[in-house]
C-alpha cells in the first residue's frame, strides 16, 4: 500500500521528463534527453538504496520509484518529438534573483539543518504508524468500556521452575497491594493469585476441619445468619483436603480455566509471566514499591521503550541508506556531466541545502522526523538534481528562459500531486506530500538564485553548457 501511495506520487515526477522536452524545443533535444537521462539515473540511484534499508515497505518503494523513473525518462525520449517551443512562451525567467554569497549561504543552511537534526534524535520517536482520530475515539471508547490492562508497563516475573516463579510472585504481591491502597493501582492478574507454589507439606498452612468448621461457624454468627450452615462447608472442606493438588498441567488442559495462565511461557531458563497492571494511574509509585521489595527475578518492563529503541534504530538505518544513496546520485551525476565536478557539485550544495532547509521546517513543525519524512527527503534530492541540472551554471549567471519555463511547470506539476497527499486524511500520505511540497517549493527558490545580477544575455545557453 505505501509502494503504491508512492507510485502515484511518481506520476507527478514523471511528468518532468515530457515538460522539459516541450520547452526546449526540437533543437535542443539531444541535449534535453542527455540531462533527463543524468536525473532519471541519480534520483533513481538514491532510490534504489533504499534496498538496503531491510524494511520491505522501503525496499518496495525504492525499487518502485527508480524503475518507474527511469521507464518514464525512456518512454519520454522516445515519444517525445516537438519541433520549435511547443509550450506557448511565459517570462517565467523574471523569477531568477540575485544572491550575493550564494555559496556560503547554502553551507550555512546545510549546517542548521544538521544541527537541527542531531538535536531532535533525542526527542520522542514518531509511530511507525499512526491511527486517526476516528480509530483514536473507538480505542477510547472500548477501553472504557473493557477492564484492558496497561499497554506501556508490566512486570516480567522469571523463575527456574513453575514453583520458584510463585514463590517470587507470591513475594512481590504485598508491593503490588500497598500500591493499590495507596490508589496507584487498581488491580493487577498473575498467576500466584489461583495456584501457589509447591512445598514439602503443601496442606501445612491450610487448618485441620475442626479448626475450619469453627471459624466458619463464628463467621456466620457475626453476619446474623445460622452457624449450622458451617456443617455442609466444612465436610466440603474435609473432602478438598483429601483430594490430590491441581498442577499447571491439570489447569492448562481444561478451556475453561486454560486462559487464566496464557501469560505462562517456558524459556530456556525456566518459565516467565508477564503480569498485566490494570488502573495503573501512578506507575512511578508502582515501580518503586516492586523495587523496594528487592525480588529476585522480578523486573518492571516499559513495552514502549522497545519499540523506540526499534524505532531509533531504523530511522538511524533509513538516515544511513539516504546518504549511501545521495552518494550514489553525486557519483552518478558527475559521471553523466562527463567529470564536471564542479558543476556537480553545485548541483549538490543547492540539493543540500534546500534538503537541510526542509527539514529544519519538518522539526520545527512536528518534533523528529518520521520514517517516511526521511524516505520523502529522498524524493527532494531527486527533485533538486533535477532542476539543477537545467538552472545551475559554473559562472554564477541566470539560467536561460527555456530552461526556467520548464523547470517551473514541472514544479507545478509536482506540486499538484503531492499538495493533494498533503491534504489526505492518512498521517504517511499527509507526512510525504507536505515535506516534497515543501521541499520544491524551497529547491526551486534555490535554484532560481544566481551570484551574479540576473540579466538578459548573461552566459552561454545553459543546456548546451
Amino acid at each position: 500500500m505505501i509502494a503504491l501511495g508512492f507510485g502515484g506520487a511518481l506520476t507527478g515526477l514523471a511528468l518532468d521528463y515530457p515538460l522539459h522536452l516541450l520547452s526546449h524545443g526540437h533543437e535542443r533535444r539531444r541535449a534535453t534527453q542527455r540531462l533527463i537521462m543524468i536525473g532519471a539515473a541519480t534520483t533513481a540511484a538514491g532510490f534504489l538504496a533504499l534496498l538496503g534499508s531491510g524494511l520491505v515497505a522501503l525496499m518496495q518503494v525504492g525499487l518502485f520509484v527508480a524503475v518507474g523513473l527511469f521507464v518514464a525518462a525512456m518512454v519520454s525520449r522516445v515519444t517525445i518529438s516537438a519541433r520549435g517551443d511547443f509550450l506557448p512562451a511565459l517570462p517565467l525567467e523574471r523569477l531568477v534573483w540575485r544572491l550575493p554569497g550564494k555559496p556560503w549561504i547554502e553551507a550555512g543552511i546545510l549546517i542548521v539543518g544538521l544541527a537541527m537534526v542531531a538535536t531532535a534524535t533525542t526527542g520522542p520517536q514518531k509511530a511507525l504508524f499512526e491511527p486517526d482520530d476516528t480509530v483514536r475515539q473507538t480505542i477510547s471508547r472500548f477501553a472504557s468500556l473493557l477492564p484492558l490492562p496497561s499497554g506501556r508497563y508490566a512486570l516480567v516475573v522469571d523463575g527456574r521452575s513453575l514453583d520458584e516463579l510463585l514463590a517470587r510472585e507470591a513475594t512481590v504481591q504485598p508491593a503490588l497491594e500497598a500500591a493499590i491502597r495507596a490508589g496507584a493501582l487498581e488491580r493487577y492478574s498473575m498467576s500466584a493469585q489461583f495456584l501457589a507454589a509447591a512445598t514439602p507439606d503443601p496442606l501445612a498452612s491450610l487448618p485441620g476441619p475442626d479448626l475450619f468448621a469453627q471459624r466458619a461457624a463464628d463467621a456466620l454468627r457475626r453476619n446474623g445468619m445460622s452457624s449450622e450452615f458451617a456443617t455442609t462447608q466444612a465436610e466440603d472442606y474435609a473432602f478438598a483436603l483429601k483430594a490430590a493438588p491441581l498442577t499447571i498441567s491439570d489447569i492448562a488442559n481444561r478451556d475453561e480455566l486454560g486462559a487464566l495462565f496464557g501469560r505462562l511461557e517456558q524459556t530456556r531458563d525456566g518459565w516467565r509471566e508477564n503480569v498485566d497492571l490494570f488502573g495503573l494511574s501512578d506507575p512511578d509509585a508502582v515501580l518503586r514499591l516492586v523495587k523496594e521489595a528487592e525480588v529476585p527475578g522480578v523486573t518492571a518492563r516499559d513495552i514502549t521503550a522497545g519499540i523506540e529503541a526499534g524505532l531509533v534504530d531504523l530511522r538511524q538505518r533509513v538516515t544511513l541508506w539516504l546518504g549511501v544513496g545521495a552518494a550514489l546520485a553525486l557519483t552518478v551525476l558527475v559521471f553523466g556531466l562527463g567529470g564536471d565536478w564542479r558543476r556537480a557539485l553545485a548541483i549538490a550544495r543547492t540539493t543540500a541545502a534546500a534538503a537541510g532547509a526542509t527539514t529544519a521546517v519538518l522539526i520545527l513543525a512536528g518534533g523528529t522526523l518520521g520514517i517516511f519524512q526521511i524516505v520523502a527527503l529522498t524524493l527532494v534530492v531527486g527533485i533538486g538534481i533535477d532542476y539543477g541540472l537545467f538552472l545551475a551554471r559554473r559562472d554564477g549567471a541566470s539560467a536561460e528562459p527555456s530552461s526556467c519555463r520548464s523547470v517551473a511547470l514541472c514544479a507545478g506539476s509536482t506540486l499538484i500531486a503531492f499538495t493533494v497527499m498533503a491534504l489526505a486524511q492518512i498521517r504517511i500520505l499527509q507526512e510525504v506530500g507536505f515535506a516534497v511540497s515543501l521541499g520544491v517549493v524551497i529547491m526551486v527558490v534555490l535554484n532560481l538564485a544566481h551570484s551574479r545580477h540576473p540579466g538578459p544575455g548573461s552566459g552561454t545557453n545553459n543546456i548546451e553548457t
